[in-house]
């Protein structure tokens, strides 16, 4: 299993710059379909790759080969070992898009995939979405045109001549009324108007379309009333048209959208797929069942021209499709709080409206790239939904899978949005946090990998044994950098994630050999990745588990490569400079990655915007994250008590083997300062029922204790001789830190409140 710390960042418009570079830094770009995958493993690295079938469609850059090309793509599974890829680019068989591909550094005479762009169908806002650039864009058709012009491959729309015409299809012309959004706050509805041709470059002139709405829901003449708005579409929003609405009958206006039949480079030429031409707005008295917007009447009253050679053609033919929906289901409760992704979990939506699952669409925010994009799936998705009823909706709350498993991303916090036939609802719903999964080949079910360990003479209580490759980078050397220096910021991650997770990390000192997938050693160490990647972890487990209620598989390795050619700020201190990448801080996400977890984000987030989440899935330039947060904490604490209950029942995919809970906690977390030895006491670290903390000492001298909260805030100091106690009555469940200091020396707990 890969994971890439990605250092771009992510917005909602395409920079047409960053995607200028991209595919100017490529020297194969195809437009295509993903037909087939396969999985193998290359026996020099170790490392499991999949093969991606495309079949192009067009060949915008390099390629000769027109039947089929084949990519990879990192992880899948091989035999017994499984591997999963997170912040690479990862794709699923029947995709299209346009792929951007560039020679393997790592297998020769293959390709690998840089990026793509995806052309998105459940989106109402944006019809495209580059990866490289986690943006997207509100026209497929626009952008598709960008990377031809981008790549010398002109593939815009031609008008075409009357010559050419009387050899076609006799001209017919469709409108579609798609992607409404319900504003029940204010009480409005926003659409969109689209149009194609059957014929491609037909220069649109005109089109006067009827919309007929129920009364008893919008009220009448809401063109006089001033309760509608139309806007044309960038396509037509140019001074070649003009738009005008105006009331046809009580329950009727007609949108114009008109051109003086000039012709000219500002008219729209339609294709044979829908485009936006006009976006209307619409005041809603109330919201119901009793009735759509619709066109259903614009092939008999509708009126379309086109312009060639001169002149205004009349459209033969004419047809229409869609509605916009004016009901809004309701959500009245969801169940089962808190929610994680990825361990077995599912989530109720209880309310109405809901409809039937063949027409029932669900969108779910991604937090492989901070929700800037959706993960939608319909209604009958045995995968997704558990069930679908009107008034109850069970959706399986799923973590990101391996290659040909069929989930590529984790589901995340933020709003999930039900599409119910003609009405529409929405939740925001916290996805505390996700764990890494696998689908069993034997019943198909999503599961956990577990963290337990094979006991071997060199391993015998099941520690979480890692390396540090004896490697410093020539950037980092003429920076006056050690491995001394390396190694400290690596431990002390490691401390962090230690006392967060409550099992042994056991440093095994240094090696000469770098990362490597699949060879039962985790380790450390700089190497040559992607330039727009600070690290990538690697992640290989076993599936030992054959029916199991939790697991699918054992967890065999972890390795953390770090790009060995970035600006790395190797330092305990925060004096960090803007072009310096915190290695701390990517540290701590990456060994997040190395012991199981997925990306998560928080239940407010913005698209592309940073939150401070351990498990964000970017982390950009300067920025400090040294602090893994509470949420965080429920999740790794949640696999180690699972994965240790399978180590001590004879029924548990894990009898026999070992996870070192049992321990003593040696480092200091760097939040916390001069923690040395242990003086002689005793303690409870564990509060249900009782609300304090007590202390008791053998040694009757002055001690001091120093309650912190997990960020290293200090929340309370004592001061005592023999006892000292905390009262915690006031303080929320979760996890702290406890430093007791006395003459003798001091040291250092982890206290859980339950």
């Amino acid at each position: 299993m890969f994971v890439l710390f990605l250092i771009i960042s992510g917005s909602a418009q395409t920079n047409f710059q960053k995607l200028k570079k991209a595919l100017e830094s490529v020297p194969i770009v195809v437009e295509g379909e993903i037909i087939r995958q396969s999985c193998f493993k290359d026996e020099s690295s170790g490392r499991i790759f999949t093969k991606n079938y495309l079949l192009p469609k067009v060949i915008f850059k390099g390629a000769t080969n027109r039947d089929s090309i084949i990519f990879l793509t990192r992880g899948g599974r091989v035999g017994d070992i499984i591997s999963t890829v997170s912040h690479s680019v990862q794709v699923s068989k029947n995709q299209e898009g346009v792929f951007l591909l560039y020679p393997s550094r790592a297998i020769s005479n293959h390709y690998e995939i840089s990026s793509y762009i995806e052309r998105l169908t459940y989106d109402r806002a944006y019809e495209a979405y580059f990866e490289g650039g986690h943006e997207k864009d509100p026209s497929w058709r626009l952008m598709r045109e960008e990377v031809g012009r981008i790549c010398e491959k002109d593939v815009t729309v031609r008008p075409i001549s009357s010559q050419e015409l009387n050899v076609l299809d006799i001209p017919e012309f469709c409108i579609k009324l798609a992607n409404p959004i319900l504003d029940a706050l204010n009480k409005k509805v926003t659409f969109d108007v689209k149009a194609k041709s059957n014929i491609a470059g037909l220069e649109f002139a005109r089109a006067d379309i009827p919309l007929k709405y129920p009364e008893e829901l919008l009220g009448s003449n809401v063109v006089l009333n001033g309760k509608v708005e139309a806007a044309k579409a960038e396509s037509t929003n140019t001074s070649f048209y003009d738009l005008n609405i105006h009331d046809i009958v009580d329950d009727k206006f007609m949108l114009t959208l008109s051109s003086n039949c000039n012709g000219g480079e500002s008219g729209f030429v339609l294709g044979t797929e829908f485009e936006k031409i006009a976006k209307v707005t619409v005041e809603v008295q109330e919201f119901g069942n009793l009735g759509t917007i619709n066109a259903e009447s614009f092939d008999v009253n509708g009126f379309a021209k086109y312009f060639l050679d001169g002149s205004c053609q009349e459209f033969i033919e004419k047809c229409v499709e869609g509605q916009i929906p004016l009901g809004t289901c309701t959500i009245s409760s969801i169940t089962t709080k808190p929610f994680a992704a990825g361990i077995g979990q599912t989530l109720t939506f209880i309310g109405s409206g809901f409809g039937l699952p063949a027409s029932g669409i669900m969108k779910v925010p991604n937090a492989d790239n901070g929700g800037t994009t959706k993960i939608a799936f319909d209604g009958t998705n045995s995968k997704f939904i558990d069930s679908w009823q009107p008034d109850k909706i069970v959706v399986n709350i799923l973590s990101r899978t391996s290659p040909n498993d069929g989930t590529k991303w984790p589901m995340g916090s933020g709003v999930w949005e039900i599409f119910a036939g003609t009405d529409f609802c929405s939740e925001s719903v916290d996805i505390e946090y996700g764990v890494k999964t696998k689908t069993r080949s034997g019943d198909g079910k999503n599961l956990m990998i577990g963290l337990a360990f094979d006991v071997s003479p060199t391993n015998p209580s099941g520690t979480y044994q890692w390396w540090l490759h004896d490697f410093v980078p020539p950037i980092l050397e003429g920076m006056g950098v050690t491995i001394d220096d390396i190694e400290l910021i690596a431990e002390d991650a490691y401390c962090d994630w230690e006392v967060s997770a409550g099992i042994d990390f056991q440093y095994m000192g240094r090696t000469s050999t770098p990362p490597t997938i699949a060879d039962d050693k985790s380790v450390i160490g700089f190497g040559v990745i992607d330039a727009n990647k600070s690290a990538q972890t690697s992640v290989s487990s076993k599936p030992i588990c054959t029916s199991d209620s939790y697991f699918a598989s054992q967890f065999n390795d972890a390795d953390i490569e770090l790009n060995q050619g970035l600006n790395w700020y190797v330092s305990e201190e925060t004096s960090i400079s803007s072009s310096q990448q915190d290695l701390y801080s990517t540290l701590l996400h990456e060994i997040g990655h190395g012991i199981l977890l997925q990306h998560s984000m928080d239940e407010d987030y913005t698209p592309g915007n940073i939150d401070d989440r351990v498990m964000y899935y970017i982390q950009k330039p300067k920025e400090l994250r040294r602090w893994i947060d509470a949420k965080t904490e429920s999740g790794i604490t949640y696999l180690v008590d699972k994965s240790k209950q399978q180590t001590q029942t004879t029924s548990g995919c894990f009898w026999g083997l070992q996870i070192d809970t049992d321990f003593q906690i040696f480092c200091t977390p760097t939040s916390i300062e001069n923690i040395e030895q242990k003086p002689n006491y005793r303690i409870n670290t564990l509060l249900s029922s009782e609300r304090e903390i007590s202390i008791y000492f053998d040694e009757k001298t002055n001690h001091d204790a120093f309650l912190f909260s997990l960020s290293g805030s200090i929340i309370a100091c004592e001061n005592g001789r023999s006892q000292i106690t905390f009262d915690v009555s006031s303080l929320s469940a979760g996890k702290y830190f406890l430093s007791i200091q006395s003459a003798s020396g001091s040291y250092f707990e982890k206290i859980v409140i339950q």
